[in-house]
């Protein structure tokens, strides 16, 4: 199941709202802390999921509620004007964002057909919202 599969705006996937806001909360902090660390930039799936482990046990970085908990925070921030923040959280492999990224972007009226031009803009947005 992908977690497009799943995926609701409102939806806290059984846990506690409390809970989820939390987990959103800290998953906020860290990308936008990486963001601004010209060193760090960008966070791993895996590293992200760790970070929340206590807030949220995800098991593993392909869990599709983690996913969705990606697509809420991009979603909300997209709302407020600040960008796709899930930009900054990419594979260990490859470092570049899984498919749920382009999807959110090209529904939100980003040009994907270039994904790596798509993803570099949204990088550069963030970078200049989060100094």
């Amino acid at each position: 199941m992908a977690w497009l599969d799943i995926y609701d705006r409102q939806s806290t996937y059984g846990y506690a709202p409390g809970t989820w806001q939390a987990a959103k909360e800290r998953a906020k902090q860290v990308m936008i802390a990486n963001l601004r660390d010209p060193r760090v930039v960008l966070t791993t799936y895996g590293d992200l999921v760790d970070d929340l482990r206590s807030i949220i046990d995800f098991g593993t970085p392909r869990s599709p509620v983690f996913h969705c908990l990606l697509g809420q925070i991009a979603d909300d921030e997209e709302e407020q004007g600040r960008g796709l923040l899930s930009a900054v959280v990419v594979h260990k492999g490859d470092l570049r964002p899984g498919s749920g990224f382009y999807d959110g972007a090209a529904s939100w009226g980003r040009d994907t057909t270039n994904p790596d031009a798509c993803w570099a803009a949204e990088l550069i947005r963030l970078q200049q919202q989060w100094p």
